[in-house]
């Protein structure tokens, strides 16, 4: 039986100190790598997107890039540019030697090696064709976020690891089983200061809930939770189901797939 294509989101702040400049968390992304190993053994199809986390949050947020519009590009942002991608590219470095240990066969499919089209990844069907020939090959791709040239009014952009997530559900030809890998056990809501965990979420809920606010005490250019339940419903209108888990917990993704976790949040229609 064919099985289906998983689609896995390595968060930022599970694989990266978000409060601590270019701090990979090691041990995490080796607890990744083994469970990886296991289902592409097992002939699972595997995409991989990270985020940037501390390598791509914080530079940005220094030079700039802090989710609004970069309409005037100053020489500050320039080295801002240059600073943040090559940042980002040493986490998916990381990334890739860890895999190496294990023996997997990766393959880094940059984002900004792309011209984007006013802030989008629209057309760029060669692109999306690199992860179809990767998989055709028994390769497991792997991209990120980052920052890429723009064909528009602003002369960069920050692509959004979640965005990315996005593109490649509506792109990858098959069916596709999306997992959201954070530092938490799933969406938690506040009540009388607890918080409690919520299991199963509609996609079409998820519009009431972004309109509640989130303090967080780290710097994301890129939404943070309120970037991330928008990306989930936007998944929804392609996909049945989408799981947030907790990357930190042994055997979080293996568990999912075996039906054998308990702590997580189950989207679906």
């Amino acid at each position: 039986m064919m099985k289906k294509l998983l689609i896995i989101k390595l968060g930022g702040a599970a694989i990266t100190d978000k409060k601590s400049l270019k701090t990979a968390k090691i041990d995490i992304i080796r607890k990744i790598a083994e469970q990886i190993k296991i289902l592409h053994e097992q002939k699972y199809k595997i995409i991989i997107v990270h985020g940037a986390g501390s390598f791509g949050h914080i530079l940005a947020n220094e030079y700039g890039f802090n989710g609004e519009d970069n309409l005037n590009l100053n020489e500050n942002m320039g080295l801002g540019v240059s600073k943040i991608r090559n940042s980002v590219q040493k986490l998916n470095q990381i990334i890739l030697d860890i895999f190496d240990d294990y023996n997997i066969k990766s393959y880094s499919i940059p984002v900004s090696s792309n011209i984007l089209k006013m802030g989008k990844l629209d057309g760029k069907l060669e692109f999306f064709n690199l992860f179809n020939l990767a998989l055709e090959n028994n390769l497991i791709p792997i991209t990120y976020g980052d920052i890429c040239l723009n064909d528009g009014i602003e002369k960069f952009k920050i692509i959004s690891g979640d965005y990315i997530m996005e593109e490649l559900v509506k792109k990858i030809d098959g069916e596709k089983y999306v997992i959201f890998g954070s530092n938490v056990d799933g969406y938690y809501e506040y009540n009388n200061g607890e918080k409690n965990i919520i299991h199963k979420i509609k996609f079409s809920e998820i519009d009431k809930i972004i309109k509640n606010k989130f303090d967080e005490d780290y710097i994301d250019v890129t939404g943070g939770i309120k970037g991330k339940l928008r990306s989930i419903s936007n998944l929804g209108k392609h996909v049945n189901q989408v799981d947030l888990i907790n990357l930190e917990k042994d055997n979080a993704i293996l568990d999912l797939i075996d039906e054998n976790i308990e702590l997580k949040t189950t989207f679906t229609k």
